[in-house]
């Protein structure tokens, strides 16, 4: 569309394989994704988003966490989350383990049941994004495993689906706003100057309490 010149920049958030239609030289900007080419993107930072989500579950008090997350197979900033949160737990010494699947998750119930055999102990996790705790914490509340007593949760994204669901979600919001805005700025400048350098923007994160984490 744009070496059509049937619009003048785009915004993309896709985790589909476009690498051979985007390049330094189109005014395109991707959030959350980055290419093959050098492409402007903003993004959360997903890494420091994963640490202080474990920070987050041992202060509530769990001492054995997992991570549970699909992945693209295409790359994307999402699984510096996973980084984050094992690296942070590198450093306490304690247990944890995790479901990292490639997207889409076939039958989340029995890599729940592994999961659970693994670690029956278990009492913290934490998830790729509020989609998926919204889905795993329904699988556990089937088999009587209640959140926030038995097992706390932790998600990422801090979407609006998730501030109207009623029991409220404790997760890592990111700043959806100042991301669409940095997205929209980095877009108008390649706009008005082709030839500026690509540019990544990191905006921060921060923890929102809710109810699928117990009161400190």
């Amino acid at each position: 569309m744009v070496a059509q010149n049937k619009v003048a920049g785009i915004i993309g958030i896709t985790y589909s394989e476009i690498d051979q239609y985007v390049s330094s030289n189109l005014p395109f900007v991707s959030i959350d994704r980055y290419f093959t080419e050098d492409i402007s993107y903003v993004t959360s930072d997903d890494f420091a988003g994963g640490q202080m989500a474990a920070e987050q579950l041992i202060k509530h008090g769990a001492t054995q966490l997992a991570y549970i997350a699909g992945y693209s197979q295409f790359k994307n900033e999402t699984t510096r989350r996973c980084d984050g949160f094992q690296a942070y737990l590198a450093k306490t010494g304690l247990e944890n383990d995790e479901i990292f699947e490639p997207e889409p998750i076939h039958d989340l119930p029995k890599l729940l049941d592994g999961l659970l055999r693994r670690r029956p102990n278990l009492d913290g996790l934490f998830c790729v994004n509020d989609f998926m705790l919204l889905q795993v914490r329904r699988i556990l509340q089937q088999k009587g495993i209640r959140v926030p007593e038995d097992i706390q949760m932790i998600g990422f994204d801090g979407i609006r689906m998730a501030e109207d669901e009623p029991s409220g979600l404790s997760t890592i919001a990111q700043p959806v706003a100042e991301m669409a805005q940095a997205a929209v700025d980095i877009l108008m400048t390649k706009i008005k100057n082709p030839d500026v350098l690509p540019e990544i923007k990191v905006l921060p994160v921060e923890f929102r309490e809710g109810k699928t984490t117990k009161p400190m």
